[in-house]
């Protein structure tokens, strides 16, 4: 048979209560301090990662008022394009050639290295998740919104090489005729599009308290100057051949 031992702390139990409480509590704020630090450190980075958005957002905003400026240049510039193909027959008429940074053309449109590298970063390192979480969705929309715009811009550069043909004296074939038209529509098409994406992604940063305002977006156009990386000459095109250029505030109010 085996006899229970009766434990009979020197102390008693009510010490070791005592004790066992004063070291959860030891281990308990531990806890709490690191975890008021870690918070701290992610409220630190949120922070500084809103400042970087805020850059990005600015140089993003700067090209999106650009391209909804433009839009109507550049259909005034197709339309032209357009006419002087339909009016050829057995030789197209050579349309000026104009010289861009992407090279010789005969259509003036922006290329602009849209940027979402720093949203990219603060979602890999897990920062954006100490934003509040309306404000990451609306960034969501806002940097998926940019790539697309990307995208769009790339494309245009992609057809350059057609274009350079309209300041060709060539012969014009009923194909190659085809051809041109349907490389001059698909270009004011992304232009049209680009112009209404930009619109919408403008109208969203209104909802993020850190995003640039629309006077802060127009003092970086106004930075913008000419020979320098990222300056707006297309802009400067439009307006030395009197063509029409739209009132982005007024698109982005319309496109509520």
């Amino acid at each position: 048979m085996f006899r229970m031992l009766k434990l009979n702390p020197p102390h008693g139990w009510a010490a070791v209560a005592w004790e066992l409480g004063i070291v959860t509590l030891g281990v308990l704020v531990a806890l709490g301090v690191q975890q008021v630090a870690e918070m701290a450190n992610w409220r630190s980075k949120a922070n500084d990662g809103q400042e970087r958005l805020k850059a990005e957002l600015l140089i993003n905003g700067a090209y999106m008022a650009e391209q909804v400026m433009v839009a109507p240049c550049i259909k005034a510039q197709v339309d032209r394009l357009t006419a002087r193909v339909e009016a050829s027959t057995t030789l197209l008429d050579p349309s000026p050639l104009i010289s861009t940074s992407q090279g010789v053309t005969t259509l003036r449109f922006p290329s602009r290295p849209w940027t979402t590298q720093t949203w990219e970063a603060l979602q890999q390192d897990g920062t954006s998740n100490y934003l509040p979480g309306d404000v990451q969705a609306t960034l969501g929309q806002i940097f998926e919104k940019v790539g697309q715009l990307r995208d769009l811009n790339v494309k245009s550069d992609d057809g350059l090489g057609k274009l350079r043909l309209l300041g060709q004296k060539m012969a014009l074939t009923p194909e190659l005729k085809a051809d041109l038209l349907s490389a001059l529509w698909g270009q004011v098409q992304r232009s049209q599009v680009s112009s209404l994406n930009a619109s919408q992604t403008l109208m969203l940063y209104r909802k993020i308290d850190f995003a640039p305002t629309f006077a802060e977006i127009e003092t970086r156009q106004a930075a913008l100057t000419p020979g320098r990386s990222g300056d707006l000459r297309t802009l400067q095109y439009c307006r030395s051949q009197g063509l029409p250029i739209a009132d982005w505030r007024a698109d982005v109010d319309h496109a509520r």
